[in-house]
């Protein structure tokens, strides 16, 4: 006779409008990150938010409900959050969007930052979700933005315009420095980027 394991464990998750406000609500994805970084409580994390107390407990419970965060202990009479990882796949027809914490932070950024709208509005998000770790490969010294240019069919002036706005955002600094046969110099990068730009 087979034993009944019983009902499977499940997360507890129920609502997951949150995991999709990540990729439009900057203050969302900045507490999310805040407790991503380290494990903290809402008082922890308040200053580097500019959120108000009531505002940032209400954001934790959205993401606490999506199963992002939960809580892992108390301190001082405050519950301390952990950030979970999460990744989530979007499919249309045969494309397929792999939506990562790192990407939802950078699209987070993308109505108040005109480069990135630029990028996914030339490029598409795709081009953005494959740009993202290609970025960290850029930092680590494995990648070159004329590699990433060519790999993504993106411009070169595009890819290292872009390089610095997804460093910049996921607080990464380049470990080595990039120079390739054939690579621009940062001076003429910078030249190319400005000649890119639509006239005002």
């Amino acid at each position: 006779m087979a034993i009944d394991p019983g009902p499977p464990e499940r997360s507890g998750v129920t609502d997951l409008t949150a995991v999709l406000d990540l990729l439009q609500k900057p203050k969302l994805m900045e507490l999310y990150v805040a407790l991503h970084d380290e494990s903290a409580t809402i008082p922890d994390v308040l200053p580097q938010l500019g959120l108000g107390k009531t505002a940032a407990y209400e954001y934790c419970d959205r993401l606490e409900a999506a199963g992002l965060v939960t809580a892992v202990g108390t301190e001082s009479n405050s519950t301390v959050y952990e950030a979970r990882d999460f990744s989530m796949t979007i499919r249309i027809e045969s494309e397929e969007i792999t939506v990562t914490p790192s990407l939802a932070r950078v699209l987070a950024e993308r109505s108040e930052n005109p480069e990135i709208d630029r990028f996914v509005d030339q490029y598409g998000v795709e081009a953005l979700a494959e740009f993202v770790p290609l970025a960290r490969q850029y930092a680590e010294g494995a990648a070159t933005h004329r590699s990433i240019a060519e790999r993504l069919g993106v411009s070169r002036a595009a890819a290292f315009e872009m390089l610095g706005e997804v460093l910049d955002i996921l607080d990464i600094t380049p470990e080595a420095a990039h120079s390739e046969p054939g690579d621009l110099s940062d001076e003429e990068a910078a030249t190319v980027v400005e000649d890119a730009r639509p006239s005002e």
